[in-house]
């Protein structure tokens, strides 16, 4: 898939998202090989499986085990789509300079790319594709504003920038970047993830100051605009890992 209408950047952080749903895809096949060593290795099973009844016992078990292999390798797909899916998105979102038509067209591009490379069926990602489709038209009518190359390769790239959390100038709003985070997490977690998550795991007990920092408030305080940054540059695994250990969502 071509994306080089984006900044290099941009398509740095696509590669590295395709990587990441590559792997998402092999570890949902491990219990699926497993499955398979275990169907045509019949020398591994235990003696006492010559028993008419423990063999049938086992051969249910078994036909049960596969069931659940097909299933994780299923959702493996799905999920890794809905990542590579959203990370593009993300990307056209923030970094593209593309109207809604374009932004529409090279978002079904993008879907049957997914689709295509992960073997999932249009379904499993058309829902993803409508809530960054809402996304884009709830964006600035400036666009978010572009990052500072200079800025980031003295920083080594390494430390977000004001693209990583959307931006934050002259009363802009940042709903339609927290938008972008919370579909992406919802894409790729069980967990239905709302604001509410987010600024409870940057450790506030009210959401004042996240409403603030939201609508670029002069009331929000540098710290806000630090932590809230942070949290909206995890990726959906580190921050559900993140209201885990925090204790914000069961374990």
């Amino acid at each position: 898939m071509e994306f080089s209408d984006l900044p290099q950047s941009a398509q740095d952080r696509i590669a590295a998202a395709e990587i990441e749903a590559e792997l998402i895809l092999k570890r949902s096949k491990i219990p699926s090989q497993v499955a398979r060593i275990r169907a045509k290795n019949p020398l591994a099973k235990p003696e006492s499986w010559r028993d008419g009844s423990i063999q049938e016992q086992k051969r249910f078990e078994q036909s049960l085990f596969d069931a659940a292999a097909l299933d994780s390798l299923h959702q493996g797909r799905i999920q890794a789509a809905r990542h590579l899916l959203g990370a593009a998105a993300e990307e056209l979102l923030v970094a593209g300079d593309l109207d809604i038509k374009q932004f529409d067209a090279k978002l079904e591009s993008v879907g049957d790319w997914v689709c295509k490379k992960f073997r999932v069926k249009r379904a499993w990602v058309d829902i993803v594709k409508q809530g960054w489709r809402a996304a884009r038209r709830k964006r600035p009518a400036g666009g978010f504003p572009k990052p500072d190359h200079a800025e980031a390769t003295e920083r080594g790239g390494n430390e977000p920038n004001a693209m990583d959390a959307g931006p934050a100038v002259n009363g802009t709003d940042r709903r339609p970047i927290v938008d972008a985070f919370i579909l992406k997490c919802s894409g790729e977690l069980s967990l239905k993830v709302n604001r509410k998550h987010i600024w409870r795991a940057a450790g506030h007990s009210t959401a004042r100051q996240f409403q603030f920092w939201q609508a670029c408030d002069p009331k929000a305080t540098a710290q806000d605009d630090q932590n809230f940054r942070r949290i909206l540059a995890m990726n959906p695994t580190e921050f559900e890992a993140l209201l885990k250990k925090k204790g914000i969502i069961l374990p």
